[in-house]
């Protein structure tokens, strides 16, 4: 069946740290904050600003040299500025050949925008955002997707390796 066109709720940018910086507004430094600079395959540069309640899918320091793939609340207004800044949903760590997507599945698994079905397999594992085993519905919330190969069709079907469920954001209606 035809679904028209649905930007995603998050979009996302995939690149090389170039530079990890302290983030100081003109009213305080926590020290908390941080600016990430990333060069995509593109050659173009992104800003991600990573906050305290940012997710992170691995808990090594972030380095230059690393490739990140960052995501954004595709909703949220962004500065007209250059290079662009993003305030960062999550980050995540990709390992060699390795696809993320973050987005929300309907009952169905289903991705929002129609761009990928997830196919649950004996080896996905489906982990909160703390690591711990997830039992409840994964329509409700916003899914961080690990996977590798998908097929041809439409929407392209992939059994993932890892699921992150990020119970932390906001649901919409689908």
């Amino acid at each position: 069946m035809y679904q028209p066109f649905q930007t995603p709720a998050f979009l996302s940018y995939r690149g090389i740290v170039q530079d990890v910086i302290p983030l100081r507004t003109p009213d305080s430094f926590d020290g908390c904050s941080k600016m990430i600079r990333i060069e995509t395959a593109e050659g173009g540069t992104i800003h991600w600003i990573l906050r305290p309640d940012t997710y992170l899918s691995s808990r090594v320091p972030i380095e230059p040299g690393m490739e990140l793939v960052g995501f954004y609340d595709s909703s949220l207004p962004v500065p007209l500025i250059y290079p662009p800044q993003f305030q960062a949903v999550a980050l995540a760590f990709p390992e060699k050949g390795q696809q993320i997507s973050l987005g929300y599945f309907d009952r169905l698994l289903r991705a929002e925008d129609n761009s990928l079905q997830l196919i649950l397999g004996p080896d996905t594992t489906i982990l909160t955002e703390n690591g711990q085993p997830f039992h409840g519905s994964l329509k409700s919330h916003p899914l961080l997707v690990f996977y590798r190969r998908t097929t041809r069709s439409i929407p392209p079907q992939t059994s993932p390796e890892k699921i992150i469920v990020l119970c932390s954001c906001s649901a919409p209606a689908l």
